[in-house]
């Protein structure tokens, strides 16, 4: 989940149902005295409080994202003004929050249509901006939502860049950091601009020349614990889908069908016991009963690149943006999302090669 999708505690709500009244009500954000007046009154801090929301932060950039925008830099002044973002209208939980947060999907969605048509102008510089007011008009969205969806959009850096409009209640703008924004679900918004504002994984990843590099590594595992632990450990997957490991990926299709073969593979390892349900979580629990000065580092770093490797196959069958999603990326070195289906299928079967390698040392170096 990301971290702006994580719901407010208590103070935070407090501060929430504060502002966002005197906004909806009156198209305009309160001052920080009278923010700091209203929760002192409730014992609480503001200034702390403020702080405290989970915050986006780009390495390239010194703007901040959160819940709430306010002047960060130096002392809090009485007239500062105390703004919500997209994230803090998710969280406020309101009708009117969430139409003000549909009229900003449909500018996004706009933005994102109209930067695509730079395909139609290979030999000339087009720019690809709109108006909050085209968009709603062309949608068919009642352009009375306008005025408050402006105020939400000059905050929005990371999905959109845009300028008020003179003597209007209207902006102009081009999307920001986000190559698609085609989004439905606000949910998949805040995911993907926290995506925008992650540091880029800086993951050594082993090149992948042998083709049949992961199915060796996999069979030595096998082998291996059948001398130590007096067991096999990998339950053989049908010829057709063993065959795979061993085939690049020409297309997404087939990426999307090994992963599922590793899916398999992963799901049916010999591990006894139903807790976790997925046998990967049960495998260290497992090794470390039978082999007590096993390095349980090394197992743990397998283990976490078969977790990796599981998220992601959940998520080409049933595909939504998710912390953890993005997290499998990093920690396996592949880019999000994913573009380049062989260079992934590389990147993921060298992933595996190194995992179920690291476990065959490793027991077999602990058998003693």
């Amino acid at each position: 989940m990301s971290v702006l999708l994580e719901p407010p505690n208590d103070e935070q709500s407090q501060l929430l149902n504060i502002v966002w009244p005197l906004f909806a009500e009156h198209q305009e954000f309160p001052i920080y005295q009278y923010v700091e007046h209203r929760m002192r009154k409730l014992g609480l801090d503001a200034a702390e409080v403020l702080l405290s929301f989970p915050t986006l932060k780009r390495e390239d950039y010194t703007a901040h994202y959160a819940a709430v925008s306010f002047d960060r830099y130096g002392a809090l002044r009485p007239d500062t003004r105390v703004r919500l973002t997209v994230a803090g209208l998710f969280h406020v939980k309101d009708h009117f929050a969430m139409e003000i947060i549909d009229a900003l999907l449909v500018y996004l969605r706009a933005l994102s249509e109209v930067r695509d048509r730079i395909d139609e102008y290979p030999f000339a510089v087009t720019d690809p901006e709109a108006t909050l007011s085209e968009a709603l008009k062309a949608a068919g969205r009642k352009d009375e939502i306008r005025p408050w969806a402006a105020e939400i959009a000059l905050l929005e850096w990371l999905g959109m860049r845009v300028n008020r409009m003179t003597d209007t209640t209207d902006v102009v703008g081009v999307l920001s950091f986000l190559t698609d924004a085609n989004f439905r679900v606000v949910e998949d918004y805040l995911t993907a601009i926290a995506v925008a504002a992650s540091p880029k994984p800086q993951v050594l990843v082993p090149e992948y020349h042998d083709p049949r590099a992961l199915a060796k590594a996999i069979t030595n595992f096998d082998i291996t614990c059948e001398l130590v632990l007096k067991k096999q450990m990998v339950k053989k997957p049908a010829i057709d889908r063993t065959a795979l490991f061993a085939q690049d990926a020409a297309t997404e299709a087939d990426l999307k069908e090994g992963l599922s073969a590793l899916g398999e593979l992963l799901g049916g390892l010999a591990v006894p016991g139903n807790k976790p349900a997925h046998a990967a979580g049960r495998l260290l629990g497992h090794i470390v009963q039978a082999l007590p000065t096993i390095d349980q580092s090394q197992v743990q770093r397998a283990i976490d690149l078969f977790d990796a490797v599981r998220e992601l196959r959940n998520s080409a069958q049933h595909p939504k943006p998710s912390a953890k999603l993005i997290q499998a990326h990093e920690h396996l070195g592949l880019p999000f999302p994913l573009r380049d289906a062989r260079q992934s299928w590389d990147i993921i079967r060298a992933q595996m090669e190194r995992a179920f390698t690291i476990l065959q040392e490793e027991v077999y170096a602990a058998r003693l």
